[in-house]
This record gives C-alpha cells, structure tokens and sequence, in this order.
C-alpha cells in the first residue's frame, strides 16, 4: 500500500466560523462515498474518498483512505465502482464496470482479494448498477440491469452466489444490524413483470405509484414502510427506518419505520438530500430553492442549524453537496465545485455547535422561509 504526504486546503465557512476544508487540493477530481452508508472509520481516524490525480504528480487515481487530520493519503485500489465499507471500518467491497469479480480490500494492509466472480449469473448486456451491504446477513446484494433490474447476492462467508430471479422490487438499502433489506417497489407493479431502473428512479410518479417495503434477504416476510414521497431518502443510520426529505410542498425530513405511522422530525427550508448518522441521532441535509447550506438536524429535538455552504454550482448530480456524516455525527462529507472541479470536502463538527443543536439556537445564519400549505 503506498501512502503519500498530503496538505488539506483549509476553509472557514463566513457565516458559522465552521472549518471545512478541501481533503486533496493536488487531485483533478475526488469523490466522497456514497452519503447512504459510513466512509469513516468508526473512531474517525480515516475517511474513504476516490481520487483522480494528473499522471505527473506520481499518485495512481482510484480509492484512497485518508486520515481527517488531512495529513497522509493511502491508495487502496487503482478502480472500482459501488463501493461499499463495512460498518467496523476494516474491508472496502469493490466491483469494476467490465469485470465480473468482486473484489475485497483490506484497509489495515491494502491487500486486494478476490470475493467471487459473478460471469456465470450475468446476462448479455448486463451493467452494474449498485451494491448494497448487508453486515447482519454476511451478505452483498449486486444490482443490473439490463435494461430490466435484477438483484444477486453473494454469501460473504463463503462466496457462493446467486441469482434472485423471483425478487420482487428493487433492492435500495440494507439493514446494518438486523437482516432485512428495504426494497422500491411500483405500487401497481404487475406480478411477474419486471422493471427498467430509470421505472424506480422517475420522480414524475403519481403520489402512490411508488413503495418502500423491508423484507428478508431472500425477499419474504414482506413490511410496508411507507409510500414513497420522498424527493431524496436514505436508510437512517443502524436502523430499519427510512429517513428523507419530502417534495416541495411539504419541505420535511420524515422518518418512516414498519406498520408505524411517519413522524416528521422537522420542516423548514427545502431539505434536498440527507444522511444520518450510524447512531441515528443526527442528519446533514443540503438544501436548495433556494440554498440555505447545509443543515445539521438533531433526530430526537428537530432542531436544526446552519452548519457551512458547500459552495457548489448544484449543476449537475456530481456536484450536488449529497452530506454523509460520521458514524457518531462528529464529522462530515460534502462534494462541491468551488474550485472549478469537483471535489470532496470534508468538516469537522464541534461538540459546543451539536450542542447549540440540541439546545434550539440558529445563530445569525438562519434560513428565513414562507410556510407551505399542505
């Protein structure tokens, strides 16, 4: 594993005092992990970023794990997409988009092994379009599509993998400490047809037409979380639930849970993308329409500050900010574009601003609003 020098480049948000800071300034683009599941290690040591770096500066472009101090830069693997770390910080799960091999790496070591190959389960024209981790089960669930969607999963314990033909929806999270999945499924789905992906992705869905379901790995023992009304959602933290932000004319963020009725933690801005954090007690949401920042959210109170502006473009998909937060809430990622590429960012969150959180403060920077009518 070859691991290099690095300077962060440091930033003081105007408006909180908050520092943030640019994570690989000498990259010519990096991308934080997906902001639905962890990056950081558990006592947040290192948090995991893709880099792309100019051939000339000597540093191989692909997964890096990189101390949040911003001091040392490790390389893990030269490629891969959808990847996915575990909960207790120690392997990366990686595929590479024409290869049908599964890869694991280890983050003590960089040593890169080879879970399985997929070949004798894909069909022609297959492309990968996500992976989900399962800790509780031992299990990767690997979605195609072609252009229809269709899941696999692979035993982690002992490599074997299969094909769920029968499945029915779209796998969309996985539990971390009990074996259940959460599936997207159209509500006036016909049995046995199957769906393309951009079916479950349209956002132009009549309320209803959409669902999220939790079931077993094997995709029984079905629970209705909830009618998808969500713009963004992610799974809330460790936890069975579902938390995101509503469309526009609701501009909440709503926790739903099985057989239970939603609850909404808090509205306000239009919250437009959110992660929790793993011990489900804090949520980052970046907001627009216009942009406040990002926010931070205390789960238990609803309260919610202004925690720094990630100076994006919002262009596009790639530069939309998507904040992921640490496992215990004390840190966070962000992407953005404020130094003409992409780039991942990262913030170190005080205990005294939490604590401004969780009293009700909003400082001097807070978002002013016009009430939506329901």
């Amino acid at each position: 594993m070859k691991v290099f020098a690095n300077t962060a480049k440091r930033f003081t948000d105007e408006h909180s005092g908050i520092e943030f800071f640019l994570l690989t300034p000498d990259a010519v683009e990096s991308i934080p992990l997906s902001y639905d599941w962890p990056a950081f290690s558990p006592d947040n040591e290192w948090v995991i970023i893709r880099c792309q770096f100019p051939r000339e500066s000597g540093k191989p472009s692909g997964f890096y794990r990189i101390r949040t101090d911003g001091t040392e830069i490790a390389h893990l693997s030269e490629g891969g997409i959808h990847p996915r770390l575990t909960p207790d910080g120690r392997t990366l799960f990686v595929l590479h988009p024409d290869s049908p091999v599964l890869h694991a790496i280890d983050l003590a070591s960089g040593r890169d092994d080879e879970v399985c190959s997929l070949e004798k389960l894909l069909p022609d024209g297959w492309v990968f379009v996500q992976m989900r981790l399962s800790p509780a089960s031992g299990h990767l669930f690997v979605m195609l599509r072609q252009p229809d969607i269709m899941p696999l999963r692979v035993d982690l314990r002992t490599g074997d993998a299969v094909r769920l033909d029968d499945f029915d929806g779209m796998v969309w999270a996985c539990a971390a400490e009990k074996p259940r999945v959460i599936v997207v499924r159209q509500r006036r789905a016909e049995r046995g047809r199957r769906y393309t992906y951009m079916d479950y992705r349209k956002l132009e869905l009549e309320p209803g037409d959409r669902s999220l379901w939790s079931v077993d790995v094997d995709g029984g023992d079905e629970e209705l979380v909830c009618v998808d009304y969500f713009s963004h959602a992610t799974i809330h933290g460790r936890t069975t639930q579902v938390q995101g932000c509503g469309k526009w004319g609701d501009r909440s963020i709503t926790i739903c849970d099985a057989e239970k009725e939603p609850r909404k933690v808090c509205q306000g801005p239009y919250f437009w993308h959110s992660g929790a954090s793993f011990d489900a007690q804090w949520i980052a949401a970046d907001t627009n329409w216009p942009n406040y920042g990002i926010q931070l959210v205390h789960v238990p109170t609803g309260n919610f500050r202004y925690l720094c502006d990630s100076g994006s473009s919002l262009a596009d998909g790639l530069k939309h900010p998507h904040p992921g937060l640490s496992q215990d809430g004390r840190w966070a990622t962000f992407r953005s574009d404020r130094s003409g590429n992409t780039q991942a960012y990262l913030v170190r969150i005080p205990d005294e601003f939490r604590q401004s959180v969780i009293a009700g403060e909003t400082g001097d920077y807070a978002p002013v609003w016009m009430p939506q009518s329901s």
